[in-house]
C-alpha cells in the first residue's frame, strides 16, 4: 500500500523527489525538517537504510518529530537503527531499520498531534 493511500487528506513531501543533488537538500533540510509534523522512512528490503536517512531521522529525534516505517505497505513505529559493521557500510547502505508494532495511520497522526503541542 502506497503511503498517499494511508495519510489520503495530508501533504506528504518526498526528499528524493524535491532536491536534484546532496548538496541542495544539504542546504535545506536544515530548514525543512523544523516544518515536519511526522516522518515516515522508506528502508530497502532488507531493511537497511543510508547515511542522508540516518540522518533525517536523528534530526527528527532532536525535533521531538514522531516517526514511523513503512514496511509491507503497514506502517509500524520505529524502535531504533543498528548500524552495519564498517566492512558492509557504503553511504547507500549504513544502518538497519529495527521496527516496533504496528500502528495505524490515525494513532500516528493523533500521537504527532500531542507531541506538537
Amino acid at each position: 500500500m502506497a503511503l498517499a493511500a494511508l495519510f489520503p487528506d495530508d501533504l506528504l513531501l518526498n526528499p528524493a523527489e524535491m532536491f536534484a543533488t546532496s548538496t541542495e537538500w544539504l542546504i535545506a533540510w536544515p530548514r525543512l525538517v523544523r516544518r515536519l509534523d511526522a516522518m515516515v522512512a522508506f528502508p530497502a528490503t532488507d531493511g537497511t537504510v543510508g547515511a542522508g536517512v540516518v540522518k533525517e531521522l536523528l534530526d527528527a529525534v532532536v525535533y521531538r518529530i514522531p516517526v514511523a516505517v513503512l514496511d509491507g505497505g503497514a506502517l509500524v513505529e520505529l524502535a531504533g537503527v543498528d548500524m552495519l559493521g564498517h566492512r558492509q557500510r557504503t553511504a547507500l547502505r549504513v544502518g538497519r531499520l529495527v521496527t516496533g508494532r504496528r500502528v495505524s495511520p490515525r494513532t500516528f497522526l493523533t500521537r504527532t498531534m500531542e507531541v506538537a503541542s
